[in-house]
């Protein structure tokens, strides 16, 4: 995770939690890496709120 990333985004968005964003960037790169894996989107579906709007209606937290 670059950290100069993470501080351009708490710095606009004046977020004082910094591990918030990296957890939503870890969390969105699990989920477009796991979507890649073609045994994985055969094989697999989501049931919770954060993953199905991240995949399917393109929530960004930040």
């Amino acid at each position: 995770m670059r950290a100069d990333f993470v501080d351009a985004v708490a710095q606009t968005l004046d977020i004082q939690r910094k591990d918030l964003i990296e957890k939503d960037l870890i969390l969105h790169q699990v989920l477009l890496d796991l979507s890649k894996d073609e045994f994985f989107s055969r094989s697999f579906v989501f049931k919770g709120g954060t993953c199905l709007i991240k995949c399917y209606f393109g929530y960004l937290r930040f």
